[in-house]
């Protein structure tokens, strides 16, 4: 009852709090809840200082960078600012940026690319009619396979066409076609077997100048990664000294600081040592959503070496918030580190059947990968005992199957694959048959759970349908619908604050704040948590 119970972000609050001496941290700094925009100023900081400079040519290669599309030339903050937040929460996990200017490695490639251009559009303006001959020309000899890239039909409809209008008018600075079309690399490889190219498209002005330009789009996607692990650099060392001027620190700044204090020459003497003495045992749970950062905190108090004791408690089959920063590689480096002695496994479950336990065991257990059935191979399957339960789910006069998988069978989908719109629609359609013809045998009292004393009907509310979308949870509750029955979706992207109770919660308490307004008291009353009908509203607004 006495042990005390942390969320990560607030162990490090407290800890930069009681023992600030020790971590050379301001005894009064202000946690503030929103730090974006901090962060959005800082992004545009260095955008101003970064972008604005630039010429014509280096804002069309930058913008290359920042979307990865020559048809999408002009940079865009907005794009920027939301890679660099994405990237800011993993700065931990990202290399160190090099002393070198990344803006000058995007110029020299945008001179490259510029270069590699008005080639192709000079080849383009010569002889782009020759190298349509050489194209018909390779195919009629059977050097050049016909259902290959770039088919005739490609070439006459849409090839062509874009290359002598963007070949036309200078102000249009990329040719809108995806150049590996007319490269030579897709060309050769195009070849018949144990054919090369012939000559003339071979050394046709039109492939060598789309190879040479997408070589140089190439180097200048290979700068997006220097470009960003600079402006990251620099946006989160700007981000910090703001908030040092103010006095404020994030949830995630919490974190760091106390990292970097343990980190400081002779931390583990200080401020480790006297955290260890106050918690000289620390657990923790779902250890698989550790990032970097926390484990490294959890490192430099609690050490091998010493005589305190730190827990981990995980699996990592279970790591599901990658996208907080969570790193599976921080759990099974830490459990790499754990003796063998001293690592246990929960080897019985207490949740589930007998027969889905088992259904699970030989499911993985007999999986042709094996020994190793998940990525990564450090992820291994443990087997498990079932401690069963008390209930169990009957169909008519025999328990029912623990576990079935459906697939849809050849006469349902002849071809070797099918879209995936049709597969969901069909799984859907499928999926809503099954309970609305389990949901009919419980009426009956055929589908129903029984114990050693009791006996009930299966009811809707038993039944879980587990999505990866909302868009698949849109096609399974329309075709419940159709079938007269009832769902409700529950995501974790759901937010309370956007449901009808809040916005009646709401109104009732725009009516508090001011109740001489008579419109809002009536709003109030009238919301639908109120419950009141018609004839009550009226009584009360008379």
């Amino acid at each position: 009852d006495e042990a005390a119970i942390y969320t990560i972000h607030s162990f490090c609050h407290r800890m930069l709090q009681q023992h600030a001496f020790e971590a050379w941290t301001a005894f009064a700094v202000e946690l503030s809840e929103d730090t974006d925009l901090i962060t959005r100023e800082a992004i545009e900081d260095y955008w101003r200082e970064t972008v604005y400079p630039l010429d014509e040519v280096q804002l069309g290669a930058l913008g290359f960078v920042l979307s990865g599309q020559s048809n999408d030339p002009r940079p865009s903050v907005e794009r920027f600012a939301t890679n660099i937040k994405a990237l800011l929460k993993r700065r931990d996990s990202l290399p160190e940026p090099s002393g070198d200017d990344p803006m000058a490695a995007i110029a020299a490639s945008a001179r490259r690319a510029a270069e590699a251009t008005d080639a192709l559009r000079q080849a383009v303006k010569s002889d782009l009619e020759g190298f349509e001959q050489a194209l018909a020309d390779a195919r009629a000899s059977r050097r050049l396979r016909g259902n290959r890239r770039p088919t005739a039909r490609t070439w006459a409809n849409t090839l062509k066409p874009a290359l002598a209008e963007w070949a036309a008018n200078p102000a249009r600075p990329h040719p809108g076609i995806e150049l590996d079309q007319i490269s030579l690399s897709t060309l050769n490889a195009g070849t018949a077997k144990d054919c090369t190219l012939p000559e003339a498209l071979a050394e046709h002005p039109i492939a060598i100048a789309a190879d040479a330009l997408q070589a140089a789009r190439t180097a200048l996607a290979g700068a997006a990664a220097p470009f960003y692990a600079h402006a990251v650099g620099w946006v989160a060392r700007r981000v910090e000294a703001t908030q040092h001027q103010r006095g404020v620190i994030g949830f995630n700044d919490m974190l760091t600081r106390l990292r970097d204090a343990l980190d400081q020459p002779g931390a583990d003497t200080r401020l480790a040592a006297t955290i260890r003495r106050q918690f000289p045992v620390a657990l923790v749970d779902e250890f698989q959503d550790t990032d970097p950062v926390q484990y490294r905190i959890l490192q430099a108090i609690y050490p091998a070496d010493e005589s305190a004791s730190l827990i981990l408690i995980g699996d990592p089959k279970q790591a599901i918030y990658g996208f907080r920063g969570a790193d599976l590689a921080t759990y099974l480096s830490a459990a790499a580190r754990i003796p063998a002695g001293q690592r246990y496994t929960l080897d019985r479950n207490y949740r589930s059947s007998t027969g889905m336990v088992e259904a699970v065991n030989t499911l993985f257990g007999q999986s042709p990968m094996q020994p190793g059935p998940f990525h990564p191979d450090a992820i291994d399957f443990a087997r498990v005992e079932a401690n069963g339960r008390n209930e169990a789910l009957w169909i008519g006069e025999q328990p029912a199957t623990a576990m079935t998988l459906w697939q849809l069978e050849p006469q349902d989908a002849p071809d070797e694959s099918i879209p995936l719109p049709v597969y969901r629609q069909q799984m859907a359609e499928a999926g809503a048959e099954q309970i609305r013809q389990l949901l009919d045998r419980a009426a009956t009292g055929e589908a129903r759970f029984e114990n050693a004393e009791t006996s009930r009907a299966v009811r809707p509310a038993d039944i879980a349908i587990l999505v990866r979308s909302g868009q698949e949870a849109g096609l399974i509750r329309e075709a419940l619908r159709r079938r007269g029955l009832a769902s409700v979706y529950l995501s974790d992207r759901d937010n309370v604050l956007k449901t009808p109770e809040a916005g009646d919660v709401l109104r009732w308490l725009q009516a508090m704040a001011t109740p001489e307004s008579e419109r809002r008291v009536r709003t109030a009353l009238g919301t639908a948590s109120m419950g009141y009908d018609w004839a009550t509203l009226e009584g009360l607004f008379s």
